[in-house]
């Protein structure tokens, strides 16, 4: 498939966006939308791929497979060993059994689904999760994984031909399904495929119903493109219920670059954009385990080591190009591909091992660990007994979450016998309850 610099220039426009928004919010309040960016150029792409092979009658679900985790995995696996060395040294137990579950749980493709009953994305919480960027690569590989059987079984009964039109369906109705489910069940709507698969086939839209135009109008239909994109990075805000009518904006602004296809465009096609679009799924990998570093570290206090976090996403993202995806897209499979392929497995089954043993709370992690994490488990088991009178009655939102009624039990409440003290709060309430 032959190289473009729009689509990679995208990429760029996408990964700053990002990049921005999760060291400094206030920066581009709309900058999450730039995953959204991501997931129209993958369906645009991984449509072209598959529709090219169906035709040429050579399309192989083995080799697809095999190139999109050539892409995907060395990069991810790479940083997943890095956090476990370096939780190894520095997180307590019960931290560092989260890691792990985080880490297999990415490998594994299926993280969207553990964050999804963890904690919502825009929650205050997420900033100590070392992986929860890793959602949006889950929700990519099980499209991958249903997208080609899907139209490779269309291809199979009725031709080629009605692949474009099973496609506009499923945008149809998936975006319709996506607005259905935002406003009742936000959480669901951010994380599953469900509700954003439609934004990957948005994306094959493109391929499927290309548009001719000369350069003037392309021109102005990529000037719109990325006016909509930029507008929604500013307009746009967790406030909003998401995805709903406004991811629109970056959806259909992508589409209407792809679609203009301007390969010599001072806007995407600029050398700055050209080198980041490169380095962009490194730098996406890298920045947010750097942003949770530095607010562990209460490094991250202001615009300067904002700045700081930036700039260092962007040398990792490159580092990381050079040293491990330029390498493995370059080499053929031979003996350092079964390397690759042992060291993936022995990850899984370290980060498997490490949350089976509760994080390794043992003295050969470090006698301060231990000594912090028997302050935590002490904690932990305390509060795990208090059982139905905690959890199940006194405890607002988990009755609400987990039994759907809308109120706590009596006893939480009522008065029984002199003296007592009546606590409300959250959290912080929460632990001054033991």
């Amino acid at each position: 498939m032959d190289f473009r610099k729009d689509i990679n220039g995208l990429r760029a426009l996408a990964v700053l966006a990002v990049v921005i928004y999760h060291f400094n919010a206030l920066w581009l309040p709309g900058g999450f939308a730039g995953v959204d960016v991501f997931f129209v150029i993958s369906g645009y792409l991984m449509t072209a791929i598959i529709c090219r092979s169906l035709s040429d009658s050579n399309f192989s679900l083995i080799r697809f497979y095999t190139a999109r985790a050539k892409r995907i995995v060395p990069v991810l696996a790479v940083m997943c060993m890095a956090l476990m060395v370096f939780g190894w040294f520095n997180l307590l137990a019960t931290e560092y059994k989260q890691m792990a579950q985080h880490v297999y749980s990415s490998l594994g493709f299926y993280s969207n689904i553990v964050y999804l009953k963890e904690v919502g994305y825009f929650a205050a919480s997420t900033d100590d999760n070392w992986l929860l960027h890793t959602w949006s690569l889950s929700v990519e590989w099980q499209f991958y994984i249903i997208y080609p059987v899907v139209l490779l079984v269309l291809s199979k009964l009725f031709g080629t031909r009605a692949i474009r039109w099973f496609v506009l369906a499923a945008v149809l109705i998936g975006f319709v399904y996506s607005l259905s489910l935002a406003p009742r069940y936000p959480e669901h709507a951010f994380y599953l495929l469900k509700a954003r698969a439609w934004e990957l086939c948005a994306g094959g839209l493109a391929f499927l119903f290309p548009v001719a135009m000369d350069k003037a109008k392309s021109r102005i239909v990529e000037w719109a493109g990325l006016a909509l994109i930029l507008s929604g990075y500013i307009l746009i805000s967790k406030t909003v219920v998401w995805p709903g009518y406004y991811a629109l904006m970056p959806v259909i602004g992508t589409l209407m670059v792809i679609f203009a296809n301007r390969q010599d465009s001072r806007l995407t096609g600029n050398c700055a954009f050209q080198r980041i679009g490169v380095y962009s799924y490194s730098i996406y990998i890298w920045h947010w385990p750097v942003m949770v570093y530095m607010t562990y570290s209460g490094l991250l206090n202001g615009y300067s080591s904002a700045l700081a976090g930036i700039g260092i996403s962007l040398i990792l993202g490159y580092a990381s190009y050079a040293l491990i995806e330029r390498k493995r897209l370059k080499s053929k499979v031979d003996a350092r591909s079964l390397v690759w392929c042992g060291g993936f497995a022995g990850l899984m089954l370290l980060s498997i091992v490490v949350y089976r043993s509760d994080g390794i709370n043992s003295d050969i992690r470090g006698e301060s660990i231990v000594e912090k994490a028997e302050f935590v488990d002490s904690y932990a088991a305390l509060h795990k007994s208090l059982g139905e009178a905690y959890w199940l009655k006194c405890n607002s939102y988990e009755v609400f979450s987990t039994t759907g009624v809308k109120y706590i039990d009596a006893s939480c409440t009522q008065k029984e016998g002199p003296g007592g003290v009546f606590l409300w709060g959250d959290s912080h309430a929460e632990a001054l309850s033991l």
